[in-house]
């Protein structure tokens, strides 16, 4: 049996430190894991077994190995990954390394979001779905995805425990955030209107999960990208990126469209930076037509 290398010891090791100190989310392990052990790979290669034979030379290699002109968001996402590493291996004192390569800083401003009238549109193609189980579901699903912008997997991970509903005001739901943290978040009367619709006709109680599939099992992550990609098509609305995500960059846009503050927006989704909710500082025509008009004498 072959036996594991110091430098496969210690990724295992950075795993299991972010998945049970830093409660990083599965999927965010699992992507880290899948460019740390393509990284390790890479350093074996050139003969290197030990954590702290390597220098930002190797690292610059690998990055132009794999960039092999893919978007710089996945460049960014491995340089990121590797700096988390070398930053743990550090504090372990088997590492003294300071990568100065930087991520590309346009990374983040092609999004895709809906408009308020496509946002419109597609809870009406959600709403108007000829399936009786699903129609309230769904419904649910896509009015809290748009309301309160948040992640698919802090959507999957809610139990019905987890909202406080109320007749009049703001309900609220508790959420575990990406990173472990918990969060409090208001929820507009008419969302929680629908959950509850949804939750009167449901087919099974006996899960704790708030959103279940037809055989009663909790929904996954993967069905939800299908179901908003396939009300998105429904309403004829074609955009770059067709997943959930597309309705949190929605909630982030039109927040910052009404003149809200980037540190309410921050707050909102759970960013842990503000440069983060920067993303949303994009700039549309119809901004630079108000802007000419505002300017004239």
């Amino acid at each position: 049996m072959k036996s594991e290398s110091e430098l496969d010891q210690q990724l295992d090791f950075y795993l299991s430190y972010l998945k049970n100190i830093k409660f990083a989310s599965p999927k965010t392990v699992t992507a880290y894991g899948h460019d740390l052990s393509k990284f390790a790979e890479f350093l074996k290669s050139q003969h290197i077994n030990k954590v702290g034979s390597f220098a930002e030379i190797h690292v610059e290699e690998f990055l132009a190995s794999v960039a092999n002109g893919k978007s710089p968001a996945n460049f960014s996402r491995k340089l990121y990954a590797i700096k988390g590493f070398c930053a743990y291996l550090e504090r372990k004192n088997l590492l003294t390394l300071k990568i100065t390569i930087k991520a590309p800083r346009n990374h983040r401003r092609n999004i895709s979001y809906l408009t308020e009238t496509e946002a419109i549109r597609l809870l009406e193609a959600v709403k108007n779905s000829h399936l009786p189980y699903f129609a309230p579901r769904d419904t649910a699903i896509v009015s809290l995805l748009l309301n309160t912008g948040i992640r698919v997997s802090e959507l999957t991970n809610l139990k019905v425990s987890d909202i406080e509903f109320r007749n009049e005001g703001f309900s609220h739901i508790k959420l575990l955030r990406k990173g472990g943290d918990e969060s409090q978040l208001p929820v507009e009367i008419s969302v929680v209107k629908q959950i509850k619709k949804y939750l009167a006709g449901r087919i099974s109680n006996e899960n704790e999960a708030l959103f279940l599939s037809r055989k009663g099992k909790p929904i996954r992550p993967n069905t939800v990208y299908w179901l908003v990609r396939h009300y998105l098509e429904k309403a004829g609305i074609k955009k770059q990126k067709m997943g959930p995500h597309i309705l949190r960059h929605t909630a982030g846009t039109m927040l910052r469209a009404k003149g809200f503050d980037l540190v309410v927006i921050q707050k909102l989704l759970g960013h842990k930076k503000l440069e983060t909710t920067g993303i949303y500082m994009h700039v549309e025509p119809k901004d630079l037509e108000n802007a000419v008009t505002a300017l004239t004498y």
